[in-house]
């Protein structure tokens, strides 16, 4: 039975009264046009995702290479913020000077496969923004414990626990940053592989200590 039976309904055309179904040439073309209307529009919008996906490796191939700079100066704050937690009572302005951070963000264009990524970048940002004012709450504070160091042992320890507090604080969003900084650096391992050797590094570093 041939593919055709469908279109001639005998074996030659003009003999015994033999003519083409034209109902069946006019599917046939109709399904051909269906056809290719679907490649000429699916082609360009696979071609779009490939470009768009391609841009966004790169960006986050550049934004991982950038990253341990402030990741490095991220781990100094954590350090920082433990050595002052042991002397609460006698620290000084000057040394929470510049703990503030601007958390770098990578330029992507908005799709599904990079959604996880802008969530968490979105909240790093609000993390940022939380933590750079309580560095400012904890100046305060500091300053404060500074008028009355010298004046009643009543003021200096109830400014005291003031500083102490927002240190305590300042710790506890440090390794929750570091938590959000780690489930980062998963979600872009998942999106570009080749970026794996260097995320686990780095991801080896925010790893809590015991």
């Amino acid at each position: 039975m041939s593919k055709w039976d469908g279109v001639f309904r005998c074996d030659e055309l003009g003999v015994d009264d033999c003519v083409v179904w034209w109902d069946a040439v006019a599917a046939v073309g109709a399904w051909a046009a269906a056809t290719v209307t679907l490649f000429a529009v699916l082609v360009p919008v696979i071609l779009n995702l490939r470009k768009e996906r391609f841009r966004n490796h790169l960006a986050l191939a550049d934004y991982v290479h950038d990253l341990p700079e402030f990741l490095s100066q991220w781990l100094d704050y954590g350090r920082t913020i433990e050595d002052l937690l042991e002397e609460p009572s006698f620290i000084e302005p000057r040394d929470l000077a510049g703990l503030t951070i601007d958390f770098p963000v990578p330029v992507l264009e908005s799709s599904a496969r990079v959604e996880s990524i802008l969530v968490l970048l979105r909240l790093l940002k609000k993390d940022a923004k939380a933590w750079n004012r309580m560095v400012e709450i904890t100046q305060e504070a500091v300053a404060l414990n500074e008028k009355f160091r010298n004046r009643t042992t009543e003021g200096l320890n109830l400014e005291s626990d003031h500083v102490r507090v927002g240190l305590v604080v300042l710790n506890s969003m440090r390794v929750s940053i570091g938590a959000r900084l780690l489930e980062l650096l998963g979600a872009i391992e998942r999106e570009v592989p080749s970026l794996r050797s260097t995320t686990v590094e780095m991801a080896r570093h925010l790893m809590p200590r015991n």
